[in-house]
């Protein structure tokens, strides 16, 4: 094992007089350290390895002497190890092995065992504020405390609890973790990510994080903590965002048309209305939107959610300054059924498409379920709008009108 100091063999061992001639002066001196035999063949200090007793010694003919062998082990590479060693008789004292003197060489072998131990440098791990829709990532540091490699590394992640409210945060996720060399520091990078539908506030209540090697059953543990702020999906420069409640959407087939209109004026460029769903990382992941020029033009983009309805139902000139521009009613018309399996969150984009310097103007922006026949936004109004009568008469005979 590591760090300790031991007896090889334990007993000891004799040094024996091979003749009826004594053995003067008995030295030993160590000719090669401790070695390891696989890479990095590290060697540990001459001075590691001793033999007692230490001075020279008188060994009678036919006689024997016991002596006892220690190693000094401090913190190296699992493996085996070898010396060479000489014992020899020291006729001349001058402490100099030579051909003329009785001398013995041998090997002195050690295996020093796998050590597993690992340490995260921070007890607590705090990733900061974490917006709504968004994900952080931090680099935490850890040191391999073993003396082998550790190249089965892996975390297990609990949920952490928000420190108020019944709301936890679980999605945690890390890269995969390169093998680490024996006392080496390194990183690691995990990730939290924030639903758009998770409450504001402090998460993180002493859940015990895990990280571990799978191969030396060796692990630790630490804290993470986060806040969770007021956020909403990475948009474009000149673009706003209003996240839309996932309940909007409940119903089904077929009664999930949904129009959404805008009053736009793209000023001399162009401006874009869109509507975007995304999944638990905050990729969007489902798209359909409607971009209208200055001269009137229309145009669709629905590459994964098909538009049903979509066009320019008014127009209105309108002077800015100095400038003549028009406002134009833009809508489009999508089915679509909240599936908490494929979204996280949606969100409604204002986009100024138009060329740097080119201001544009939203206004009474409106988001209604459809009802049968419907190909068209009803009308724009702050209060409720009357759409027109159903074909069906009411009790007293007239028109049966839909509020909204």
């Amino acid at each position: 094992n590591v760090n300790g100091t031991y007896n090889l063999p334990v007993g000891g061992f004799s040094i024996f007089s091979g003749s009826s001639v004594p053995l003067q002066r008995v030295r030993w001196k160590v000719l090669s350290p401790l070695t390891g035999t696989n890479t990095p063949f590290y060697a540990l200090p001459v001075a590691s390895l001793t033999f007692t007793p230490a001075s020279s010694q008188y060994i009678a003919g036919n006689a024997n002497k016991l002596y006892t062998a220690s190693a000094i082990v401090d913190f190296v590479p699992a493996g085996p190890y070898v010396a060479t060693v000489c014992f020899y008789d020291d006729t001349s004292n001058d402490s100099i092995i030579n051909s003329a003197e009785a001398s013995t060489t041998f090997n002195v072998k050690l295996s020093v065992n796998p050590y597993f131990a690992l340490d995260i440098v921070d007890g607590t791990v705090d990733f900061g504020q974490i917006a709504q829709g968004a994900t952080v990532t931090k680099d935490i540091t850890f040191q391999n405390k073993s003396n082998v490699t550790l190249d089965h590394l892996f975390w297990s992640f609990l949920s952490i609890s928000h420190s108020s409210e019944p709301d936890i945060l679980a999605s945690i996720t890390a890269e995969a973790i390169s093998p680490v060399s024996m006392g080496a520091y390194a990183t690691t990078k995990v990730s939290i990510h924030a639903q758009a539908t998770k409450k504001l506030g402090n998460y993180g209540t002493g859940e015990s994080q895990t990280l571990y090697d799978s191969l030396g059953g060796v692990d630790d543990f630490c804290n993470f903590t986060c806040e969770v702020i007021a956020g909403g999906p990475n948009v474009a420069s000149g673009s706003l965002f209003q996240l839309i409640a996932t309940s909007t959407f409940a119903a089904i087939a077929p009664n999930n048309l949904y129009f959404m209109s805008a009053w736009i004026c793209p000023g001399s460029g162009s401006a874009d209305l869109a509507f975007i769903r995304y999944d638990t990382t905050g990729k969007a992941v489902a798209t359909v939107s409607v971009q209208i020029a200055s001269s009137g033009k229309l145009i669709v983009n629905d590459p994964t959610l098909q538009i049903k309805f979509s066009g320019v139902s008014d127009s209105v000139p309108v002077e800015i300054g100095a400038d003549s521009f028009n406002y134009y009613r833009v809508y489009m018309a999508f089915e679509y059924t909240y599936d908490e399996t494929l979204a996280s969150f949606t969100s409604l984009i204002l986009h100024n498409s138009g060329d740097s310097g080119n201001a544009a103007w939203f206004d009474g922006i409106k988001l209604e379920r459809g009802f049968a026949g419907q190909t068209r936004p009803t009308i724009y109004h702050p209060g409720t709008t009357l759409h027109s009568p159903s074909t069906e008469n009411i009790l007293q005979g007239g028109r049966q009108y839909y509020e909204w």
